[in-house]
């Protein structure tokens, strides 16, 4: 915490003045005309000169003054399309003249980044990977001559989740595919028996048992034994750099929609941070529920060591289960 709270500091340092440097260029403007003007107008007594002194005199305290006059209070929206997020004023009629800038705050949770960003209208993003939270740090508002500003109370943010394209099915066009035995059951046993565990992600939940449940406090799921569906295991090495922590995931993407088109269900496993995470899916809607978990908690700090069989992605390649050959 000390770390990332070292890592702010610089951040906003640099935002602060950059919020500040368009008040020094438009003080130094006006002053610079302002003596442009009383310099002509001594020189050559022209009353024109004498009523543009007069006007560059009396115009900011007319610019002060309607800037005083609007509201404290900003109603703003965050709005993400297409790699943007844009900033959308619910009342635009609140402010007739004048320029807003906004300084947001942005935290990947994945790639435990953290930024300060200031716009005027649309702030565009990188493509690193993450769950994203973005909140408004700061709102200013600037008169149309640039000369005063004006801090506005605004409390506006958003949460996204920015998943990397799917990589191309043919990259798995060379590797063998993955076989796994079914789960059979014992012959003259009930077609209905069952097993009751806790709960995974990736479960679906019309096969809660509810009783069980609620007695032991926990979220209780029937396990059928006559379920038919080969079971895949995959393992996710998170630990290479941002870019390489993407192609992962695009493979994973890729394999998951290629694995499920049959009667088959994943059980994935990776690396947050230090701690070992799991999820199994059992339908195509349950990927993005898996790359929502990854995402959103910090990336592998450690690389996975893979033990016994089952698909390894990582910055390295593809390794199938038929690969026996144990990898970091």
């Amino acid at each position: 915490a000390d770390e990332r709270r070292s890592r702010r500091h610089p951040a906003q340092g640099r935002a602060a003045a950059a919020m500040k440097h368009p008040l020094r260029t438009g003080r130094l403007s006006w002053l610079a005309l302002t003596a442009l003007s009383t310099g002509f107008f001594l020189a050559t007594d022209s009353y024109f000169f004498f009523l543009l002194c007069a006007l560059l005199l009396f115009l900011p305290l007319f610019s002060l003054l309607a800037l005083r006059l609007g509201k404290k209070t900003l109603c703003v929206r965050l709005e993400h399309a297409e790699g943007h997020v844009r900033l959308c004023l619910d009342d635009p009629a609140a402010f007739p003249i004048g320029t807003l800038r906004i300084i947001v705050e942005k935290d990947n949770r994945f790639t435990s980044a953290h930024e300060l960003n200031s716009t005027w209208d649309a702030l565009t993003l990188d493509t690193d990977p993450g769950m994203i939270q973005l909140a408004v740090r700061e709102a200013r508002m600037y008169d149309c001559l640039w000369l005063f500003s004006r801090k506005m109370s605004c409390d506006a943010r958003c949460t996204f989740l920015q998943i990397p394209a799917a990589a191309s099915p043919s990259r798995f066009d060379d590797l063998q595919h993955p076989s796994s035995a079914p789960d059979r059951h014992m012959e003259g046993e009930w077609s209905d028996k069952h097993e009751v565990r806790e709960y995974r992600e990736g479960d679906s939940l019309k096969w809660i048992h509810q009783k069980l449940s609620y007695k032991t406090g926990k979220t209780m799921v029937r396990e059928f034994e006559h379920d038919a569906r080969q079971t895949h295991v995959i393992h996710l090495d998170l630990s290479g750099t941002i870019d390489e922590c993407a192609q992962v995931i695009s493979c994973f993407r890729t394999l998951a929609e290629r694995l499920l088109h049959e009667p088959s269900r994943l059980r994935v496993s990776w690396y947050s941070s230090d701690q070992l995470q799991q999820a199994q899916i059992t339908e195509e809607a349950g990927i993005h529920d898996c790359l929502s978990l990854i995402l959103s908690h910090p990336r592998a700090s450690r690389a996975f060591f893979r033990q016994g069989q089952g698909w390894l992605l990582s910055a390295q390649g593809v390794f199938p289960p038929h690969d026996e050959e144990e990898r970091i």
